[in-house]
């Protein structure tokens, strides 16, 4: 049973779970609250006979219920609008241009956005796969008959002292058993079991006919991180970012007391600052994204800084800068005090700050509060300005970037 709701929605948890009521039993609910537990992350509110999904979005597979949860995108509980507004987010914040691959992607997988996205990660990795897999320089130590490379003198005495007619080398040899490769093999391991999309399955077990003589191992995100991209490798750079996003928030049969839990869940917090970043990084103006050399104090004893300051954006002009702070949420009556005191910090704290934005998905409470507020007693006169962007123009790429840069210009 697949249970689709958008975020926000209350589910009522009563003595059985019904799909059309929106309703879950006690049994999956306590199953939720060991995910929780064991995440240390809050994905659900809690009521007292119901829970909402917060700003986490994704699958969850628990022991006889599967729930799929869709962002609430544009004041609308229009599944198939948010589906296909979530999966051009999620594609345009890789870099990803190819309206062609999304639109076949989310014909192909119509009941679930995860095969979506999965379907357009196949899809760029089958045309770099095309033109063949990435090689990289691997050193070998190795005893042979003749010198390759260089001879190894400590290791070569030590294992041929008595057989004088070999010689332990060193030398440098091609290999496609490299990070980029097993990071590719892990994430279609790992997807297989997520995936329903009959195409899918079919696509993952073709290509991973590639990977059959790359080493099967456990891939950690330091190892990704650890990558070195060249004008030889680069070209899979966009494909071992999606790796990332997969392997990252991909928790396979998690144990949580009696039952184990599959689940693919992400954060809309990071992925809206991520698009607003892009949409952004298109002009010709220096972007800085999650600046962090700002702080807020200095200990006077020892001149230690404390508290650093971490806007999402920085934008540089001539001789002053723009903060812009990105805020996945749905305002009731105007912004939270901690958000107003935020901004109020980084526009007294940073240097020649002209600007300050907050940008908010739009929805009817958040385009009421859209607007430019002083900040009072403020010898800089710099302007909040609250704006409400309307997501839905992302279906059309370039459209977008124009229509963010308008905001903000």
């Amino acid at each position: 049973m697949i249970l689709r709701i958008m975020e926000h929605e209350h589910v009522h948890i009563g003595k059985s779970i019904s799909i059309s009521e929106k309703k879950i039993d006690r049994h999956t609910a306590e199953e939720l609250k060991n995910l929780e537990y064991s995440l240390q992350k809050n994905i659900f509110k809690w009521g007292r006979n119901f829970i909402s999904p917060q700003q986490w979005v994704g699958v969850i597979k628990l022991s006889n219920l599967t729930i799929e949860i869709l962002p609430k995108i544009n004041s609308t509980y229009d599944e198939l609008l948010s589906k296909e507004i979530l999966v051009n987010m999620i594609n345009y914040s890789f870099g990803h241009t190819s309206k062609q691959n999304v639109n076949s992607s989310l014909k192909n997988n119509s009941k679930n956005f995860i095969d979506a996205i999965v379907g357009i990660f196949l899809q760029e990795l089958q045309n770099e796969l095309r033109k063949g897999l990435i090689q990289s320089y691997k050193k070998i130590n190795k005893n042979l008959t003749k010198v390759k490379g260089r001879i190894n003198f400590n290791d070569h005495i030590n294992k041929n002292f008595v057989d004088k007619h070999k010689f332990y080398c060193t030398y440098s040899s091609l290999s496609t058993n490299n990070v980029i490769n097993q990071t590719i093999r892990t994430t279609l391991n790992l997807l297989q079991n997520l995936v329903k999309s009959p195409k899918n399955i079919s696509s993952i077990k073709q290509i991973q006919a590639y990977f059959i003589e790359i080493e099967s191992k456990n891939i950690s995100i330091h190892d990704i991180n650890s990558i070195k991209w060249t004008k030889l490798n680069n070209r899979y750079k966009r494909i071992i970012d999606m790796c990332k996003m997969f392997l990252e928030n991909n928790f396979l049969n998690l144990s949580t007391g009696n039952q184990n839990i599959s689940f693919f869940l992400f954060d809309m917090n990071k992925l809206f600052e991520k698009v607003i970043y892009i949409a952004l990084s298109k002009s010709q103006k220096t972007i800085n994204f999650q600046y962090n050399k700002q702080y807020l104090l200095e200990k006077k004893s020892n001149n230690k800084n404390m508290i650093r300051l971490i806007p999402d954006i920085i934008i540089k002009g001539s001789g002053n800068i723009t903060i812009v702070d990105t805020k996945w949420k749905n305002t009731k009556n105007f912004i939270k005090e901690s958000d107003a005191y935020q901004m109020s910090v980084y526009n007294t704290t940073f240097d020649s700050v002209s600007r300050v934005v907050l940008f908010y998905p739009k929805s009817l409470n958040n385009d009421k509060i859209a607007g430019e507020y002083n900040f009072i007693n403020n010898p800089n006169q710099t302007i909040l300005e609250i704006k409400s962007i309307d997501l839905t123009k992302i279906l059309n790429q370039q459209r977008f970037h124009f229509y963010v840069e308008s905001l903000i210009n």
